[in-house]
């Protein structure tokens, strides 16, 4: 029989918070991808059509953004929610963008009050920075957040013998025999 520790979602939210904060790779985001999560904004709150999403999603199918402005996406399970978060620059300041999707078509208020905690929990305003909340009816149920990341950033630095690693405040000094690891070389990230 094998041990497997099961964190609560505190423990997988803060371990998320952590990831996004040291290691998500910082591009200024792509025009297009920015109007596409401002279109979605507007949809949730009824101030464009679907006709205007729609369009909107067929020039980001026909013009993906450029490599460097796609995101690395870190996830994490959650109470039947696959939820990944990741960061991107908007004039030169770090967003928060937030994706969790349920199997159901419509969860249960219960399961919609756990997703909406760890997403405080990573510093969002459920409510306000909500940009979709829809189902997809046999696809499940989808929500998207961004926010501006109001807290510190931080960095990962690694000892280039022993290949240890830790997560410090960025700008943090760098001992001798370690070197800061750059996030944006860090892996190509992906849309």
């Amino acid at each position: 029989m094998s041990w497997v520790q099961d964190f609560g979602w505190k423990k997988k939210a803060e371990r998320l918070r952590m990831m996004i904060l040291a290691g998500a790779p910082l591009f200024e985001i792509d025009p297009l991808m920015l109007r596409t999560l401002e279109t979605m904004r507007k949809g949730l709150r009824g101030q464009s059509s679907r006709d205007e999403f729609e369009q909107t999603l067929g020039e980001l199918n026909t013009s993906p953004p450029s490599a460097g402005s796609s995101f690395l996406w870190e996830p994490i399970d959650i109470y039947g929610w696959a939820v990944s978060a990741t960061m991107y620059l908007l004039d030169g300041k770090p967003w928060w963008l937030v994706r969790a999707t349920h199997k159901k078509p419509q969860p249960s208020d219960k399961e919609i009050t756990m997703v909406e905690k760890v997403v405080g929990h990573l510093g969002a305003d459920p409510v306000r920075d909500r940009i979709m909340n829809t189902s997809f009816d046999a696809h499940g149920y989808g929500m998207w957040w961004t926010w501006i990341n109001q807290t510190q950033l931080y960095e990962f630095q690694t000892d280039r013998q022993t290949k240890d690693f830790r997560v410090v405040p960025e700008g943090t000094p760098v001992p001798v025999g370690w070197e800061r690891v750059d996030r944006n070389k860090v892996r190509e990230p992906k849309l």
